[in-house]
């Protein structure tokens, strides 16, 4: 609403049908009866400083208006918001007011019971998002601290007003009995099974910028602008007012606003009705939203028609700056199956012309009505031709795009772009006198672009170019805009004369309409090759590469790879190219040195997106993870690399690793780079066996033992059993030397994990 004065005044309510179609039935009433044709709901009023709300209520002998006044400054962050002279050009001599200042009011009302059973309602008020705060309680004095009764166990939010009896009053079983209740009091014959027909306002009218109540209380006519009132079922939390307060709703694209045919008390935030005033002529107004499924049992309806509207002292937003509401009607018209509307005779005389196309699902015999202008120009004069339009994609990349029906796909958070593109053959002005190289030189032709609805986040460029003219858009979708979205442009020429400086009537080129589902932005793909874990050797080379693509080809993903001790010898990030989404590989190449024989460590690879330009958006995050296992006692030579060499650096003679490959005819023979060894053998732990027990009998240092086996110098100390500590398999060199003749198993054999007499065993067989 805007109030162009401080006073303001009630900007809606209901009450009395004062139109000439009001019910019969409300003649001649009064007293209680006044509540089925004049008693206020609701009120709404709005002045500079205040904003306030109320209902009637029968007191059993007159009709009483009350109200609470809400303080507009009691929110210090709205006072701020109203005086700012960037958003407010009025706040510069008006600061803190909502005087010539267009603003959102939000009016939450609750319906509750108090101790003794009495219906009460109680009031919460927005403006652009902030909440109010009342002057005082009513019945409280300016000191008094009275917020709800003692006996109240209701719980009520931040600003929300003292309970306030009314608007009606629920069933009692204490009075006379009553066909009928029209003052929202209703008594029964004390049977809980029969009671009274409810008339309480049930033919008032919703009116806009006025009051007429059933009480003889008066309030000022509204004097400013209406521009949208939406009514819903439930109460509307703070967030809710925030995200949907500066944003169109459209229900055909949006389910989220409920159905309001099968709308009960208990819905939640059901959108019931949108009045928008956009472009209305006189004093009736009738709801654009929602349509009645004539299907429905009268009694389950949400009927809208129900509410009669009245501008009084109020003056409502055009769509454009003509004044132009009513046109003349085109009725020789076809429409095919895919929508294309063609004007079979056109009218003699030229102007704007109203067509009407209602729609229906096959299945369906609900109608909705789709309403447009046509422009029908004089084909005499100086401009012949028809402009032509092309929608190209994103600086005219892509080609030109497909139109409808066929959908274009944009994903939510990223930016989807394309270009206009008008264009016209017409070279010269017709009847031009001069030379056709004269004729061409005066002339000059230029563009302009016709948009239909476009969704609140595109962004236009200016117009450059002559002819062809260009427009770029920009659009960056976000949750709201998920669905389908058709966009309609046309190009309208402009031709004109530079020596004369005369101006030939424009044309306009076909409409062009483009369909955009907007869907969720894809997680990006992860593939590892190869797949699964891994058995590497020490010395050798182990490939590993990632690969990540995404759906979206405006989204950028990356590799990140999450490492402990084996880290790559080489990682190399490449573009793939050719595909979508920017497809990366990541190739990793795993080198493990002479000294991991044993190590074994998972590693995890992710592949991540932007996660688009949406307030909150996160970035996908697809994991995968694989383990490597270095093998024991096998090693891959380095170029050149003599088994001495090799010998010296695991603490043992070169004679016993040549015994350990029987490959080798020769000790000193040239090797090849990556030929595999064996640095050692493989043992079984048996049970009992400790470190100390085993570098004794094999006659190995215990450094060479865990040269050998990675991790065992932290998995188990000299006296704790391998098996208890999970070590099941060890590398072992043993030297023959040093190690020992004879052992406590001396006589044994190991067999099925225990030791056991060479009879036993051959008994067992």
């Amino acid at each position: 609403v805007l109030s162009t004065t401080a006073g303001g005044g009630v900007v809606v309510s209901t009450g009395k049908d004062d139109s000439p179609s009001a019910p019969a039935a409300c003649n001649g009433l009064s007293g209680g009866d006044l509540g089925m044709c004049e008693a206020s709901t609701v009120m709404v009023a709005v002045n500079a400083t205040h904003v306030t709300v109320g209902h009637e209520v029968w007191t059993g002998t007159m009709w009483r208006l009350q109200q609470q006044g809400f303080a507009v400054c009691s929110n210090p962050e709205l006072c701020a918001d109203l005086s700012n002279v960037v958003k407010y050009a009025a706040a510069e001599g008006d600061p803190g007011t909502t005087t010539n200042k267009w603003v959102h009011v939000g009016v939450v009302k609750r319906t509750k019971a108090d101790v003794s059973n009495k219906m009460q309602s109680t009031y919460a008020a927005y403006v652009n998002g902030y909440a109010l705060e009342m002057d005082k309680f009513p019945g409280c004095s300016s000191t008094g601290t009275c917020r709800g009764r003692p006996s109240d166990s209701e719980t009520y939010v931040a600003g929300e007003s003292e309970p306030m009896d009314g608007p009606r009053k629920p069933n009692s079983f204490t009075g006379s009995y009553t066909d009928e209740a029209k003052d929202g009091q209703c008594y029964t014959d004390g049977n809980a099974a029969s009671h009274c027909t409810d008339m309480f306002a049930t033919h008032v009218a919703l009116t806009f910028g006025s009051f007429r109540g059933a009480s003889s209380a008066t309030r000022t006519h509204f004097t400013g602008k209406l521009d949208e009132w939406r009514f819903w079922n439930g109460v509307r939390t703070r967030t809710d007012i925030l995200e949907a307060m500066q944003r169109p709703l459209t229900p055909r694209l949006e389910a989220s606003y409920g159905d309001p045919t099968s709308a009960v008390s208990a819905d939640a935030s059901v959108l019931m009705a949108l009045y928008s005033f956009d472009g209305m002529g006189g004093n009736m107004v009738t709801p654009t939203y929602p349509k009645v499924d004539e299907r429905m049992p009268p009694a389950d309806r949400f009927n809208p028609a129900a509410y009669n509207g009245f501008a009084s002292g109020v003056t409502t937003e055009e769509t454009d700056d003509s004044g132009v509401v009513f046109y003349g009607k085109l009725d020789t018209v076809t429409v095919n199956n895919q929508g294309r509307v063609t004007v079979l005779e056109k009218p003699t005389v030229p102007g704007l012309y109203q067509v009407t196309v209602l729609l229906a699902l096959p299945e369906n015999s609900t109608q909705v009505a789709v309403d447009f202008i046509v422009n029908v120009t004089n084909p005499a004069g100086a401009n012949l031709e028809m402009p032509m339009l092309d929608i190209m994609g994103k600086g005219g990349m892509g080609g030109v795009l497909p139109t409808f029906p066929v959908k274009n796909q944009a994903f939510q958070g990223f930016e989807f772009g394309l270009q206009l593109m008008g264009s016209d053959v017409q070279e010269t002005a017709v009847g031009c006198m001069g030379s056709l190289e004269e004729c061409k030189a005066g002339f000059r032709t230029s563009f302009g672009f016709t948009l239909g609805p476009m969704p609140h986040a595109a962004r236009f460029s200016t117009v450059r170019g002559t002819n062809p003219g260009y427009m770029d858009m920009s659009w960056t979708p976000c949750d709201g805009d998920l669905g389908v979205t058709t966009m309609c442009f046309d190009a309208v020429d402009r031709h004109s004369n530079v020596t004369s400086g005369r101006v030939l009537p424009s044309k306009v080129s076909e409409q062009r309409c483009l369909t955009v589902e907007v869907v969720r932005d894809p997680p990006p793909m992860l593939e590892l090759l190869p797949f699964g874990n891994l058995t590497v050797t020490m010395g050798n080379d182990t490939n590993v590469t990632a690969v990540a693509m995404d759906a979206n080809c405006n989204d950028m993903v990356k590799i990140e790879v999450s490492y402990g001790l084996l880290v790559p010898i080489r990682d190399t990030m490449r573009s793939l190219g050719g595909g979508c989404g920017g497809t990366v590989a990541r190739e990793m190449i795993f080198k493990p040195t002479l000294k991991m024989g044993g190590y074994s460590e998972e590693i995890c690879v992710h592949a991540v997106d932007t996660g688009g330009l949406c307030g909150g958006a996160m970035p996908h995050r697809v994991t995968k993870c694989f383990t490597v296992t270095v093998a024991r006692c096998a090693y891959a030579l380095q170029l050149d690399e003599p088994l001495q060499d090799l010998a010296e650096q695991l603490g043992m003679d070169w004679i016993r690793l040549w015994s350990l490959n029987l490959g080798f005819l020769h000790p000193d023979a040239i090797v090849h780079s990556g030929q595999r060894v064996s640095v050692g053998m493989m043992y079984k732990v048996a049970p009992k066996d400790t470190v100390s027990d085993l570098t004794r009998r094999m006659g190995m240092p215990l450094q060479q033992l865990h040269d050998l086996n990675y991790g065992l110098s932290s998995a188990a100390s000299g006296d704790t059993e391998l098996l208890q500590a999970r070590v099941t398999e060890l590398c072992v060199v043993p030297d023959p030397c040093k190690g020992m003749k004879t052992s406590v198993y001396s006589g044994l054999v190991y067999t099925n994990g225990a030791f056991v007499a060479p009879t036993e065993r051959r008994e067992a067989a």
